[in-house]
């Protein structure tokens, strides 16, 4: 099914035959059906944008129609690739999306919530369609962008949500959105939470607010796909945002907000120059980035090519040696269920075949059979079937007796009908070459 652009489950029933419950979809290649909304499918993928293939496992897709665009997300995968771990994230963001999506704070620019639903093995939603293109796309294509005007809406959109006690986790070009009206929204929702934090390196929302704004003026840099890159500092911005990174690197960590941010943002063709202000510690900051960078472009120069290799999802070890942790215990999980099958197989079927049920219906799967061999051989085939299963039971019966058998054949040469039992025996028995040869 995962062929077809749209499958989704409906209901599960049992059967007379047994208590094992069986699924029944949905599908369409182009319309999408969930619980009362019927849409036309335009078009659908399973990655949230072109570089992000394999993302989630495959486990999400999404569909776009004429003024709609639709999330569906699997929480079970059939070849069982996904860990529980992934499994309850997959539902808290669904969930998170949802909430917030329902009671957008006031003032940010969230699509209008069609419709959404939840089950114990997939979880969907229904927004207002945004028109629109990614700000990574035009980055990639180095077109010309409104830089300024983007950080400015992006820092009112972000200080909405602080403000509201909410923050972004995915500060990326990917899940900004800009259409041909000029507006710049900040999308992904399900990244929008409570929690304080990035959800890969450098986990700080300012300093991967800083490589945000780095990547913006560096649209290169975001083709590196190993890491994030290491652009951190204002210096390679131009003025007059680097003067504005610069204060905001000045500020106490303790009290940097989004809020502040836009207040200095607002501020910076005021602010004085990074050179005024230039310490030996920021030429060193400066100086390691450089190498950093440098290091991490011949990484990926020299990584094999055409290969593609995802973001691993933390850059310290501990974190990576947990990744492979979970992805052996999935293995080995896998592993131990396609062990178990055959067993569990043997089981339901003994099951089935024990059942009262079976035995009832019994007589009506020999009558259906009957009626099929009859319409398939007719009246005559059917017939000659009979008489050369009741030859068979005749002579197995006396294949068991010994004495009979021998009476058998003397009688068969002294009437002179031996030929003709010896033809009608090869013909029931092909393999044997004698009516004597069969009966030793």
């Amino acid at each position: 099914m995962r062929d077809c652009a749209f499958f989704h489950e409906i209901a599960r029933f049992n059967t007379h035959l047994s208590a094992i419950y069986r699924p029944l979809y949905v599908v369409s290649q182009h319309w999408l059906l969930l619980d009362g909304h019927c849409f036309g499918i335009e078009a659908w993928r399973d990655a949230p944008y072109a570089e992000a293939q394999g993302a989630h496992h495959g486990s999400r897709r999404y569909y776009v129609g004429k003024d709609y665009f639709c999330k569906v997300i699997n929480f079970n995968l059939a070849d069982d690739s996904l860990l529980e771990a992934e499994k309850q994230r997959n539902q808290a963001e669904l969930r998170r999306e949802c909430a917030f999506l329902s009671a957008p704070p006031s003032g940010f620019l969230a699509p209008a919530l069609i419709g959404h639903g939840i089950s114990d093995s997939e979880g969907w939603l229904i927004t207002q369609r945004l028109e629109g293109e990614l700000l990574r796309d035009r980055l990639m294509r180095q077109e010309a962008v409104d830089t300024a005007r983007i950080l400015g809406d992006l820092l009112e959109q972000l200080t909405i949500l602080e403000h509201a006690g909410l923050y972004h986790d995915d500060l990326r070009s990917w899940n900004v959105l800009i259409n041909s009206e000029g507006e710049r929204r900040l999308i992904d929702y399900d990244s929008i939470g409570a929690e304080k934090a990035d959800c890969v390196w450098p986990y700080d929302l300012f300093q991967s607010w800083s490589i945000f704004v780095n990547e913006v003026f560096n649209p290169p840099a975001t083709k590196i796909t190993l890491l994030r890159p290491f652009a951190l500092s204002p210096f390679s911005v131009p003025e007059p945002f680097r003067r504005w990174l610069f204060a905001a690197w000045r500020e106490p960590v303790q009290t940097l907000t989004f809020a502040r941010l836009q207040a200095l943002y607002l501020q910076r063709d005021q602010l004085p120059s990074c050179e005024d202000q230039e310490t030996g510690l920021e030429r060193w900051v400066a100086a390691m980035e450089s190498g950093l960078q440098q290091l991490q472009l011949q990484l990926h120069v020299h990584h094999l090519p055409g290969e593609n290799v995802p973001p691993p999802p933390d850059t310290d070890l501990n974190a990576a040696f947990e990744d492979l942790k979970r992805r052996t215990e999935r293995l080995e999980q896998q592993l131990a269920e396609q062990r178990e099958r055959p067993q569990e197989s043997d089981e339901r079927l003994a099951a089935v075949l024990a059942s009262r049920s079976w035995r009832l219906m019994a007589p009506y799967r020999y009558a259906g059979l009957q009626y099929h061999l009859l319409r398939h051989h007719g009246v005559k085939g059917r017939a000659r079937h009979a008489v050369l299963r009741l030859l068979k039971v005749c002579y197995a019966q006396i294949h068991q007796r010994t004495g009979l058998k021998s009476w058998l054949i003397n009688a068969l040469h002294k009437c002179g009908y031996y030929p003709q039992a010896r033809q009608l025996f090869q013909r029931l028995f092909p393999h044997s070459h004698s009516v004597e040869e069969g009966m030793q």
